[in-house]
Order: structure tokens, then C-alpha cells, then sequence
């Protein structure tokens, strides 16, 4: 498998990426005291097919970094703004990091070690950004 994404194609995807979260996020009724079950429910819905594969596996730690500047900011933060953690209460972060973790730890680490781990993720984002950047 390649990743054969553009910079505009990420680009679209990232901007989805946020609004979609934001709906979710809305929906849900996303607060600090529900964060951990909200991104448990969400995350196993999203491999309830049992099909399996790195954009879904990143897709993890991006939701869970989305739900955690939400619960910092209060609000959904867009990308130019900075969430400071001054005067806010750290620990959704802290939990989001931790919850994100454990979530592939357990459920997802066969399948990482069947493609060849982390490093080939990383090997395989790099050839098709290597592609990108020369063509």
C-alpha cells in the first residue's frame, strides 16, 4: 500500500476533517467529563467493518487531538488559533493522549505489527512524499 495523497487533496481532507469533527463534536455533546466514552464509541464505530489500514490508524490520534483542544478551548479552535492551556483545566488533553494510546495498544497493535510496524508507515509516507515533491 502507498500513500498517494497531493498537497491540495491533504489540504481538502484536513479542512473536511475539522468539520466533520466540529459535527460530531456538536452532536455528541462533547464535554470533559464524557470525552474518554465519546472517543471510544466514535473510534470503534469507525472500525466496526473490521477493515483496517494507516488512515484510519492516524485518524485516531487526530480525533483525539481535535476532542482535546475542544475540551482545553471550550469551543472548536480553528487552525490559525493557539489553545492555551493557562487558566484551563490540562487534564482532557493529558486523557485524550493517554485514551488514543491505549485504544491501538490494545485493539490495533497486530494489525501494526503485521504491516511492519510504525516505521513503515513512516517509510511509506516518505516515498510518496518523495514522489510528490518530484513530479
Amino acid at each position: 500500500m502507498s500513500f498517494t495523497y497531493s498537497i491540495p487533496f491533504v489540504l481538502f481532507h484536513v479542512v473536511f476533517f475539522n468539520v466533520s469533527v466540529y459535527s460530531i463534536v456538536r452532536r455528541l455533546e462533547v464535554k470533559p467529563d464524557n470525552i474518554i466514552t465519546s472517543f471510544t464509541n466514535v473510534v470503534d464505530e469507525m472500525f466496526a467493518d473490521g477493515q483496517y489500514n494507516w488512515g484510519r490508524i492516524i485518524t485516531i490520534y487526530a480525533f483525539a487531538g481535535w476532542l482535546a483542544r475542544y475540551c482545553c478551548c471550550g469551543r472548536a479552535c480553528d487552525a490559525s488559533s493557539v489553545c492555551k492551556m493557562s487558566g484551563r483545566d490540562p487534564e482532557p488533553a493529558k486523557q485524550m493522549a493517554t485514551c488514543a494510546g491505549d485504544y491501538v495498544a490494545r485493539r490495533l497493535s497486530s494489525w501494526v505489527r503485521k504491516q511492519g510496524g510504525w516505521v513503515s508507515c513512516l517509510m511509506q509516507f516518505i516515498v510518496s512524499f518523495k514522489q510528490h515533491i518530484l513530479l
